[in-house]
């Protein structure tokens, strides 16, 4: 590769970043330190400043400095300048930028494949620097002022200055075009070829973007300064997260506030809606507790006080006396008598469970005093209706009724009259779930009185 000794007459337009301050870097004086190989990580920098001190003729109050450094290098790149050059040359604040660092630093991180000679040339001045093969930082560094020279005389004299060119064959002519800054303040530098296009795929140099720790060894500035604005970098970074995570709690809060305005809005819909639909619940609920009262009064569940009656008496000796007799809806019945002795008691309760018709409810209770036993015996009633085999007349000519069946037709009727008033009761109870009127003509003649006593007290309570 030839070297580029080519004067640039056209030269791009250097762009800076607000928050990045580049010195040209004939300003610095620059040298290169072996690093001892007992040195740890975390005492480069105390062995960087004790450098400075023993190389800088002026004490290091009164200089800025700082340098270059990789984790694998086995040396450093340091510079330094005297402050009141810097004064003279910039009137620049410098605690009042990000970085401030020598234009030469901009390729911190830049390697190549071999060892090459790179000329990084500026507006105001040229720099030769030499990286070796794959080293991320150049062993040497040499700048001039360009003034009213050409790029070419500079270069050739740089040369003469630096020892071991021939070393580096490979040649690189790079410029600086741009310089942006991300949200965190690390800058990324964009570097151009000057003159022939070797190609952008020989290493590694177009856009450079250095870590943090390695641009606060590069600052020039003070330590106490670098300390103190990386201390508070890192609090208004944590301000920042901070701010960020409690304004997505508070976008979070607002959006469960309005998940829980919505909640509730489809709650008291559904509440409005219970509410309309409550009274026919109630009246629904009010019909079927009818109707549940009203099954009480049906056939199979039919109260047979005087069948009970007849058939506790059809075994009942004669030594056996009732004094009182109590029935339940369910056919049962309790049972007080007098016996003359206890093992007539005994038959009595014993034939009665042999019967078919009754079921003992739990032990009979008695008590033998006098002669006489007392007792008290609880039964369980199943009503057997007798079958009757009857042949199947013959049709014939119905016979005109009777004068007494004319004047009482319901002489000829041989339905019981309980189960017509069971069925004209359902009859009701289904016409009002229907909510419709019925006309019930037998509801007087047929029910039984205590029967008919209890259907109007249901009514008259719903």
């Amino acid at each position: 590769m030839n070297d580029v000794t080519i004067e640039s007459t056209t030269t791009p337009d250097i762009v800076e970043a607000e928050q990045v301050l580049t010195l040209p870097g004939h300003l610095f004086f620059v040298e290169s330190v072996e690093l001892p190989t007992a040195l740890e990580a975390n005492e480069i920098a105390d062995f960087a400043e004790l450098t400075v001190e023993s190389i800088a003729p002026f004490p290091l109050e009164q200089i800025h400095w700082g340098f270059l450094h990789a984790p694998d290098a086995t040396h450093l790149l340091i510079y330094a300048a005297h402050r009141d050059r810097l004064k003279k040359h910039s009137d620049a604040t410098l605690d009042a930028y990000a970085w401030v660092l020598p234009d030469f630093a901009h390729l911190q991180g830049a390697h190549f494949p071999e060892a090459t000679e790179v000329t990084l040339l500026s507006e105001s001045c040229v720099t030769l620097l030499h990286f070796e093969s794959e080293a991320e930082v150049p062993c040497a560094a040499a700048s001039l002022p360009l003034g009213s020279k050409t790029i070419a005389s500079v270069i050739a004299t740089l040369r003469k200055e630096t020892e071991g060119n021939d070393h580096f064959a490979r040649k690189r002519s790079l410029r600086l075009i741009d310089t942006t800054v991300s949200e965190q303040g690390l800058p990324t530098f964009y570097h151009v070829e000057d003159g022939a296009d070797n190609g952008s795929a020989y290493g590694n140099w177009s856009e450079l973007n250095p870590s943090e720790k390695l641009l606060w060894q590069a600052d020039i500035r003070s330590g106490e300064f670098k300390e103190s604005e990386r201390s508070a970098r890192r609090t208004s970074a944590l301000i920042a997260k901070i701010t960020a995570w409690a304004a997505l709690f508070a976008l979070l809060l607002v959006g469960l506030e309005i998940l829980l305005m919505a909640g509730n809005a489809w709650l008291g819909t559904k509440t409005n809606l219970i509410a309309q639909q409550r009274p026919g619940v109630e009246r629904i609920q009010g019909k079927e507790a009818f109707i549940n009262k009203v099954e009480t009064f049906a056939p199979e569940n039919e109260l047979r006080p005087i069948a009970i009656l007849e058939a506790l008496n059809t075994t009942r000796p004669k030594g056996i006396y009732f004094t009182s007799t109590e029935a339940s809806g369910e056919n049962q019945i309790k049972v007080d008598g007098i016996a003359s002795t206890i093992n007539e008691f005994n038959r009595y309760t014993e034939s009665l469970s042999n019967s078919g018709i009754f079921s003992l409810l739990g032990n009979p209770k008695q008590l033998t005093r006098s002669g006489k036993t007392t007792f008290t015996v609880e039964l369980d009633y199943h009503h057997r209706q007798a079958a009757v085999a009857t042949p199947k007349p013959a049709p014939t000519a119905s016979p005109k009724p009777t004068a007494d069946e004319t004047n009482n037709p319901e002489a000829t009727n041989d339905d019981s009259p309980n189960v017509d008033e069971a069925k004209a009761v359902i009859v009701e109870a289904e016409a009002m779930v229907q909510d419709e009127p019925v006309a019930n003509p037998r509801r007087n003649q047929l029910v039984k009185p205590e029967v008919a006593r209890k259907v109007e007290t249901e009514e008259s309570s719903e």
